[in-house]
C-alpha cells in the first residue's frame, strides 16, 4: 500500500467513520440507540416520560440511528422540554463513548498506552513512520470519540485541531461532527472556565493542557454546549459546522492520496456525502470497510474508479507493521 506524494500540501488524507473505531470497542450508530434509550428510561425521571411522548407524537421511525435520531431532535428543540430531550440524548451517548475509552483520562504522553488495542498501535508506528520527513499527514474524522488523538498522542505526534493555509499543520484532525472534548460556550448562554482553554474555531474551544480529560464530568449541562454535532445542525450550531467542513475541503483539495476507513455514506448525512466532492479527480482514493455494499456505493456516490478493500480496519494492511505510507 503506497500512498503516492507529489506537491500537495498533504501526502495522504485519512478519512474516518464509526468502523475505524468499533474495534477498540466504541458502539457503533446503528447499536447506540437502544443503549442510550435505555439509560434515559433507567436514569432521567424527569425526562423519561418527555422523551418517549415526543418519539410517539413525532412518529419517530424505530429503525434510526442514533446519529439521525439525535439530528432529529436536536432540529425539532424548540422550547425548554426538547432541549432536555437533546441533552439527555448527547448526556447518555457521552457516558457510552467514555466507557469505551475508560483508560484516557491517565494518557497525557507516550508514557501510557495500554488501554489502546495493538492494530491501532502499528497504524499510528506506520502514520509516524511515513511523516519522519517532511511529509504530513491529515485527518477528516465524522467520530466524536478521542480514539485518534490518543493513539497519534501515544506515538508521539503532535496534532492539532483545525487548518490554516498560512501555516498549515503537520498532523491537523478535523473533526466534521464534533468532539467529546470540545466546549461551545461560545454559542450558548454559559461560560466554561479553563485556564488553558484553546480555540478550535470561533467559539469552540478545548483544553489544550489536557485535551483528553473529560470536561463533562458530572454529565451535560445544556448552557455549557457538548460539541456533539449530528447532520443537519441547528442554525445555531450551523456557522461551526460549515467552518469545519470547510477546512476539511480545503485539506482534501491539497492532499495526494485520500483513504477511508469505516465510514458508511449514510443517506441522511448529505452534508459529508457533498464534502467529499472536494477531492479532486486524479486523487487516488481507496476506501477499506468491511460491508461489500458500503463499498458498492461508495463506487457508485463517487463515480469513479477507487480501489476497494474489503476488510475490518483492524485487518487491513495499515494496521499491520510496516506497512508503507509515501
Amino acid at each position: 500500500m503506497v500512498i503516492r506524494l507529489d506537491h500537495c500540501g498533504y501526502a495522504a488524507t485519512f478519512i474516518l467513520g464509526a468502523g475505524f473505531s468499533a474495534a477498540q470497542g466504541y458502539p457503533l450508530m446503528s447499536g447506540m440507540r437502544e443503549q442510550v434509550e435505555e439509560r434515559i428510561s433507567a436514569g432521567h425521571p424527569n425526562v423519561r416520560q418527555q422523551y418517549w411522548s415526543w418519539i410517539h407524537q413525532a412518529q419517530v421511525a424505530g429503525d434510526l440511528c442514533f446519529e439521525e435520531l439525535l439530528s432529529k431532535a436536536t432540529e425539532q428543540a424548540v422550547c425548554p422540554e426538547q432541549d432536555l430531550i437533546v441533552s439527555a440524548l448527547k448526556c447518555e451517548a457521552r457516558v457510552l463513548l467514555r466507557e469505551a475509552e475508560a483508560g484516557i483520562g491517565t494518557l497525557q504522553g507516550a508514557e501510557d498506552a495500554r488501554w489502546i488495542k495493538s492494530p491501532y498501535k502499528k497504524f499510528a508506528a506506520n502514520v509516524r513512520s511515513a511523516s519522519s520527513g517532511p511529509q504530513r499527514i491529515a485527518f477528516v474524522t465524522f467520530n466524536w470519540d478521542l480514539l485518534l488523538e490518543a493513539l497519534l498522542w501515544s506515538a508521539g505526534m503532535v496534532w492539532t485541531y483545525g487548518w490554516a493555509e498560512t501555516s498549515p499543520p503537520k498532523f491537523p484532525i478535523i473533526k466534521v461532527h464534533g468532539s467529546l472534548n470540545w466546549n461551545a460556550s461560545g454559542l450558548h448562554s454559559g461560560e466554561w472556565c479553563c485556564d488553558n482553554k484553546r480555540e478550535v474555531i470561533k467559539g469552540v474551544h478545548y483544553d489544550a493542557e489536557r485535551p483528553l480529560d473529560d470536561i463533562f464530568p458530572d454529565c451535560i449541562n445544556a448552557n455549557f454546549g457538548m460539541m456533539l454535532l449530528p447532520p443537519g445542525p441547528t442554525a445555531k450550531e450551523r456557522p461551526a459546522t460549515n467552518v469545519l467542513a470547510s477546512q476539511a475541503a480545503a485539506i482534501l483539495r491539497r492532499s495526494a492520496t485520500v483513504f477511508v476507513i469505516g465510514y458508511s455514506l449514510p443517506d441522511y448525512d448529505a452534508g459529508s456525502r457533498e464534502l467529499l466532492t472536494a477531492v479532486p479527480q486524479h486523487t487516488p482514493i481507496e476506501i477499506v470497510d468491511k460491508s461489500l455494499g458500503t463499498l458498492e456505493k461508495w463506487k457508485k456516490v463517487l463515480g469513479r474508479d477507487v480501489r476497494v478493500t474489503e476488510s475490518a480496519f483492524e485487518d487491513c494492511a495499515l494496521a499491520k507493521p510496516g506497512a508503507t505510507i509515501c
